[in-house]
């Protein structure tokens, strides 16, 4: 069909900017009121929505003032406001591909246009509210969380996503999804009609909403759902201005009907009623928001005809000019008014919430102007260019490196994620012809994006990836066949090698990352933090480790346990880490085990039950043997005790679970997926080979031995303090077992500095001499458990001798635990312990 030509002209449609002026305002007032009164018992159902009673009640309550109860509800009213742009925006793209048809079907291009006209200011904006959240604490969010990239792609699918940061840019993700759809959208109107085409998609839509209020959707929210989360849910209101706009241009009939402004405001207002009356109830609330929205839309329009005279035209430019930025003003306004609420109180709250929304203007017209002057750019990137970001690049590494103030780290992260958008921008200006600018500029795209995802310890191997990226590109860009796009085919390339290498090294020398090794076989546990997961057979391959655990239904690592005991039988439950778990050896042959098959080869009716798991310190053996004690009702407790309990017992439960890898913050995601990588963990591991072998000290090692612990200055964990701690933990831990009518052991597991010769030890410091009594005490830490045993009259088992005297190394030379020899040498030593002190009937 011909489009009318006159339907062209700005001023017979100056109504669409004027409602959106009229619907931006409205927004603005209900988000002001919500500052101060709860949200509104109508528009969106929610999973909690209270009885009829309770939300009429909302209303008029008894305590507040009824000149604040009206303008409370006027403000509610504005909710209902984001329907009215979706409509305009399924308008607005149905008038202008009708108007202006391409030949064919071409999506993509589609999808090319509408990205680039809603995310730079999306994204400048987004950036904006990020980059200042740092002087807010309660609303602070990182630029590396994961949570914020996804929002800055307007992915917001989930109900933690939905109103992250700033609840309006719910309306970018709905968007997004009704974008997704407008070309089939369009190609059914155009095929079928407005009748059908309105018939199938309100339908639809009803259906959809029909399914959601009786339980039938997903996440955990019925309101989000409903709002957008699914733009199933408004799928009427975009398709109910695609069809306005069909009959606009192609119904004289509906033109007709649409300048009536007297019947248009009328019929309007009836509709709005009937939607405000049907959205009280879940039933009604099927249909309500398409109503609501069409009712707003002709209201809107009425009242902007009703000031066409020229004694309003200074009303009506400021409407206009709202309308023009309306769209920036929806993007920015709501999130610095909510952080108002962090600053003040009372009227001081009321007077800066005002401001906000006051200043909200000027900024708004300022950012929208900013995107369209550099929509307008028409330059092309210099080489020149890749010098001055590559100084950026280098002093923003510099800068990461020195600098601990977190308020500083997060600008210095804005000017990262300026670089990337910047780096992005010129690299898309620049044309193919120029392989060296083009390849260069993506990869200091690449090296942005790096330098603010990866912790700093992994920006050397960011920018050698980049230099990698630009030589595989500069290869490629030389090869015919791919000269047209060879940044492309490099990127896929440079994916493939990396994804290759990571996956090679993960199959033949899987090196243990920011996760613990263990973490497969670990679950979080209420009593004891965390525990292993029950009836699994999981091999573990990581750095020197390759072996199988099982655990029997009960979560333990060995043999099941009968819940009823023999009236003859003596049960020792073992606590401790992974010396007894056991870690790097088949359970077959853990000193438990071992100890075990003495035990009943000399028919002493004794049952050892393994409750220990890798790891634990103090803490979480106190709640393991809460959780076994009263089920297996043992004689006697044995608390397995290493060296490093002393620093464990000052370990928070929740740091300890992030710690394993079982708890994630939202900032933590991509740091640690970075240092999980195998690749980075190789280079890690050869640059300290490197170091160890030219004689340079490396803090790795210091810690891994343990000299913390040991070293006689600046040691936090042997003051009276810290020791009181550790010593209250044991203390607790003998009254609890008290508790449960056993006796508590402990046995002390000294680590191999403090037994073993140097050299049986590869993870020895460079430079640094354990055996140096000015600097370290190796001896510390077992004297006193051996005094605090003494003084609680708590048994003490110390297979430090024992260790010494062992013939062969009792320790994987490359970790802290045991190989054969030293279960074997603890098993022996535990049955003489056992039966010289402790002895027990074989009866």
């Amino acid at each position: 069909m011909q489009a009318d030509q006159s339907l062209s002209s700005k001023e017979r449609f100056a109504w669409l900017d004027a409602v959106k002026g009229f619907a931006i305002i409205g927004i603005l007032f209900n988000h002001l009121i919500e500052e101060f009164a709860p949200g509104a018992w109508f528009t969106n159902p929610s999973e909690n929505w209270p009885g009829f009673a309770e939300r009429m009640h909302s209303f008029f309550p008894a305590q507040e003032n009824p000149l604040f109860s009206v303008v409370k509800i006027a403000g509610w009213l504005g909710d209902s406001f984001p329907g009215v742009f979706l409509l305009l925006s399924g308008l607005g793209l149905t008038m202008s591909a009708i108007k202006n048809p391409t030949p064919g079907f071409f999506p993509l291009s589609f999808y090319r246009k509408r990205m680039l006209r809603i995310f730079p200011l999306y994204i400048l904006i987004h950036f904006i509210i990020v980059l200042f959240s740092v002087a807010v604490p309660q609303a602070h969010v990182a630029f590396t969380d994961y949570r914020v990239l996804l929002s800055f792609a307007g992915l917001r699918f989930t109900d933690q996503l939905f109103f992250f940061i700033n609840p309006s840019w719910w309306f970018i993700w709905t968007l997004l999804q009704l974008y997704l759809v407008f070309p089939f959208l369009l190609l059914l109107l155009m095929k079928s009609g407005p009748r059908l085409f309105l018939v199938g998609t309100l339908l639809l839509t009803f259906v959809i909403r029909l399914l959601a209020i009786n339980g039938i959707y997903g996440g955990d929210s019925l309101y989000y759902w409903m709002t957008g989360l699914f733009a199933g849910t408004r799928l009427a209101e975009f398709s109910a201005g695609m069809a306005m706009a069909f009959l606009l241009i192609n119904s004289e009939r509906f033109r007709t009907f649409w300048e009536n402004t007297r019947r248009v405001t009328f019929l309007s207002l009836i509709v709005y009623l009937a939607g405000l009356l049907l959205s009280f109830t879940l039933a009604g609330s099927i249909v309500s928001n398409l109503l609501v929205t069409l009712g707003l839309t002709g209201i809107t329009v009425g009242i902007w005809r009703s000031i066409s005279g020229n004694a309003f035209s200074g009303l009506r430019k400021l409407v206009l000019g709202i309308g023009s930025i309306s769209f920036a003003l929806f993007l920015f306004h709501q999130a610095p008014l909510k952080w108002t609420a962090f600053f003040s109180s009372g009227i001081q709250h009321a007077i800066l919430a005002l401001l906000v929304i006051g200043f909200s203007f000027p900024l708004a017209a300022m950012f929208d102007k900013i995107i369209n002057r550099i929509n307008k750019l028409s330059f092309i990137p210099r080489r020149l260019h890749l010098i001055a970001f590559l100084l950026l690049a280098v002093v923003l590494y510099v800068s990461l490196s020195r600098t601990g103030n977190p308020f500083l780290l997060h600008v210095l992260n804005g000017f990262i994620f300026a670089g990337i958008l910047t780096t992005l921008l010129f690299a898309a200006k620049i044309p193919v012809s120029d392989p060296f600018l083009r390849s260069g500029m993506v990869s200091l795209f690449l090296l942005f994006t790096g330098l603010l995802l990866a912790p700093h310890a992994y920006h050397k191997y960011i920018l050698l990836l980049s230099l990698l990226f630009f030589i595989i590109c500069m290869i490629i860009s030389r090869i015919k066949a791919f000269r047209v796009h060879y940044t492309l085919t490099a990127f896929l390339f440079f994916a493939i090698l990396l994804t290759g290498a990571e996956f090679l090294l993960k199959q033949l020398k899987p090196l243990e990352g920011a996760d613990w090794g263990e973490l497969p076989v670990l679950q979080i546990d209420d009593k004891s933090v965390y525990s292993l997961k029950p009836h699994r057979q999981t091999r573990l391959r990581y750095n020197a480790y390759d072996f199988v655990i099982k655990t029997n239904a009960q979560g333990l690592p060995g043999p099941p346990v009968p819940i009823p005991l023999p009236p003859d039988e003596t049960r020792v439950l073992v606590v401790g880490d992974a010396f007894s778990m056991p870690e790097g050896i088949p359970y077959e042959n853990s000193w438990i085990a071992l100890a075990q098959k003495i035990l009943d080869s000399l028919q002493m009716h004794v049952r050892l039950i393994n409750g220990a798991v890798t790891g634990y310190g103090p803490r979480e053996i106190k709640g393991r043997i809460d959780s076994l004690a009263s089920i297996f009702k043992p004689t006697l407790v044995l608390y397995q005790f290493f060296v490093n309990d002393y620093e464990e017992a000052h370990l928070p439960p929740i740091a300890r679970l992030k710690e394993i890898g079982l708890v994630k913050a939202p900032d933590e995601w991509l740091p640690r997926w970075f240092m999980n990588r195998q690749i980075f963990l190789h280079a890690d591991n050869l640059i300290r080979s490197i170091k160890q072998k030219t004689n340079r000290y490396d803090w790795y090692f210091y810690y891994k031995s343990f000299l913390h612990l040991y070293q006689k200055n600046n040691n936090f964990f042997f003051t009276p303090e810290a020791l009181h701690v550790t010593d209250s933990l044991i203390a607790s831990v003998d009254s609890l077992c008290r508790s449960y009518q056993s006796r508590l052991l402990l046995m002390y597991i000294p680590s191999a500095i403090e037994v073993r010769n140097p050299g049986e030890i590869n993870y020895l410091p460079a430079g640094i001499s354990p055996a140096d009594t000015t600097a370290f005490d190796t001896e510390r830490g077992r004297k006193h458990l051996v005094a605090l045993a003494a003084q609680q009259e708590i048994p003490l088992l110390d297979l430090s001798v024992p260790l010494h005297r062992a013939s062969s190394p009792p320790y994987f030379p490359a970790s802290w635990h045991w190989n054969q020899t030293g279960h074997e040498t603890a098993a022996i030593t535990f049955v003489q312990f056992l039966m010289e002190k402790l002895p027990v009937t074989n009866k």
